[in-house]
């Protein structure tokens, strides 16, 4: 099966490391080491390459290794071929080169990097809001079906002149034109919604003796089926929403239920469970990923044991092995790794970041 791979990193005045280069092997790489030993810094660096910004939540990233002007991160992958990816940072500005060719496009990295990630720094999707949940959800349907994103673009365009309109002396016309814009296009949003928790849940009931009890996602929608119920109920709430400044009935108000035992997960899900079904969803994220572009993503797992006892850890061990793609998992110092799991442990070593020792196991 096709899997993206790095192969080879170079680090170069990013955060704490001077210059710093590894060599990467296929399938489970883990990264052990104390807090502030670059663990984390390293799964950032790869994100980086797919994506142009972090994962973390910082508004300023402080990239650049103090006392520096700029930062460099030069990475060789491998999906058909060898692919040469150099990014170049100064302040907030990053510029990045494919092959030698500079790119001018953060969408041209995610089509030819595909990279996941799991992590506590980054976008909250189990115990989080509605709107990250649903963020989420609609990354991976443009990421999927990139065609919906002229929808989105259109239901918003819509959305945002009635918001307008209502806000004037507006005619009942009027409006109607851009409420009917609105059902249109978030009826294609809302069918591609369902399309892709149908194919999550049957990836994620596959990874039940990883979370123990099923776990599904649910989108949760005020829209009705009916498309003229939907035009009278936009029309009907036109004084309302006038003065509250809102739309309750559209694809931007839909929630997203993460189902835990048929319950929420937020609600019944002890840490240790949460941790499972994170872990569980990001595999089944893979796993669509690969049925719409034929190829399996890079995994990050940052902090990926955290609140799991030894049994549970093990079970995570063991299905990150048989994923088909390459995974890399940072931990702390505490970590058993079984000497018999096909693995590869790199130590960290806070007092020198240029330095790390590598372990096979």
């Amino acid at each position: 099966m096709l899997s993206i791979k790095i192969n080879t990193l170079t680090i170069t005045n990013f955060r704490c490391y001077e210059d710093k280069t590894w060599s990467f092997r296929d399938h489970l790489n883990i990264f052990i080491g104390d807090n502030g030993s670059g663990k984390t810094t390293i799964l950032e660096s790869i994100y980086l390459m797919a994506y142009g910004r972090s994962f973390r939540q910082s508004k300023d990233p402080h990239w650049i290794r103090w006392g520096y002007s700029e930062f460099t991160i030069h990475s060789i992958w491998q999906r058909y071929g060898p692919i040469h990816l150099h990014l170049q940072g100064k302040g907030k500005k990053i510029e990045a080169r494919l092959q030698g060719r500079k790119l001018s496009l953060r969408k041209e990295l995610q089509e030819t990097i595909s990279v996941i990630v799991n992590s506590p720094q980054g976008h909250r999707l189990i115990d989080g809001v509605s709107n990250e949940r649903r963020k989420w959800l609609d990354a991976l349907v443009l990421q999927c079906e990139p065609n919906i994103r002229l929808h989105y673009q259109s239901y918003l365009r819509a959305l945002m002149q009635r918001s307008r309109l209502l806000r004037k002396t507006s005619t009942s016309d009027e409006l109607t034109v851009w409420e009917e814009q609105m059902i249109v296009h978030g009826r294609c949003i809302k069918n591609a919604r369902d399309k892709l928790c149908q194919l999550m849940n049957q990836y994620m009931a596959l990874e039940k003796e990883l979370t123990e009890k099923i776990l599904q996602v649910k989108i949760e929608s005020k829209i009705p089926n009916d498309d003229d119920l939907w035009l009278s109920l936009l029309a009907g709430n036109r004084q309302k929403d006038r003065k509250t400044g809102r739309c309750l009935f559209g694809s931007h108000s839909d929630t997203l239920s993460i189902q835990y035992a048929e319950r929420e997960i937020r609600a019944i899900g002890s840490r240790g469970q949460q941790k499972l079904a994170s872990i569980a969803m990001k595999l089944a994220e893979c796993s669509v990923r690969q049925y719409y572009r034929d190829i399996w993503p890079l995994l990050l797992l940052d902090d990926c044991f955290e609140a799991l006892d030894k049994h549970r850890s093990f079970n995570v061990l063991q299905r990150l092995t048989d994923y088909a793609g390459q995974v890399f998992v940072t931990t702390p110092n505490d970590m058993v790794i079984p000497d018999d799991l096909p693995v590869h442990v790199w130590k960290m070593d806070v007092s020198d970041q240029n330095k790390a020792m590598k372990i096979d196991s």
